[in-house]
């Protein structure tokens, strides 16, 4: 009893570590995404121009009330919305298995 426990254990750990490696892979494929996605000129390389014209599109969408800041509120949205963006990109990926 104790060896099928201990087998049963050392199953579930390998698949969680495997499962959490194969997230971490999808993570480095969404920024991999962002980065080109960045890239405007297509060079390869991030200048500091094409990154903070990113973020300040970002900064731009979550400041609802367009007064220059991001407030608790607008926060809490936004970390909402990457929470929902990053459950739809999830189901995306487990539909295309």
């Amino acid at each position: 009893m104790k060896t099928l426990f201990k087998m049963t254990l050392t199953t579930t750990l390998v698949l969680l570590a495997a499962t959490a490696f194969a997230e971490h892979r999808k993570m480095d494929m969404g920024m991999t995404d962002m980065f080109t996605k960045c890239d405007t000129n297509g060079d390869g390389s991030l200048s500091k121009e094409e990154f903070l014209a990113e973020k300040t599109k970002m900064f731009t969408k979550h400041d609802l009330n367009n007064d220059g800041k991001i407030s608790k509120d607008e926060n809490e949205k936004m970390v909402e919305d990457m929470r929902q963006m990053r459950s739809e990109n999830h189901a995306m990926n487990m539909k295309t298995k």
